[in-house]
């Protein structure tokens, strides 16, 4: 079952802000943690984060999404190992290269 959680704290490590809405992946035994994908509006990944129970709580249907700014991509650790952001077509990246 994938639930939507807001975070009940900031987790500055991660650039994660309380407030900040993500989705379950994975439960723990217990539900004692939990791992959390956090992603823009547009479907993009940001990262995946292993949380505590009390990282996190429901969302109610009396809250509102509240949009910002992220600047830059959880770093990649043992602890959440969430693919990359893709290039975007046309990048440097995805150009062919010259005499291929």
């Amino acid at each position: 079952m994938i639930k939507r959680v807001a975070l009940a704290r900031d987790v500055p490590e991660y650039g994660l802000a309380r407030g900040d809405l993500g989705t379950v992946v994975h439960i723990y035994e217990g539900a004692r943690a939990f791992e959390v994908e956090f992603m823009t509006f547009t479907g993009d990944t940001i990262g995946v984060v292993t949380l505590e129970a009390g990282d996190v709580r429901p969302i109610t249907e009396r809250e509102i999404a509240h949009a910002r700014h992220v600047a830059w991509q959880i770093p990649r650790t043992p602890r959440n190992c969430a693919p990359p952001l893709p290039q975007p077509l046309g990048s440097p990246r995805n150009l062919p290269q010259s005499g291929a």
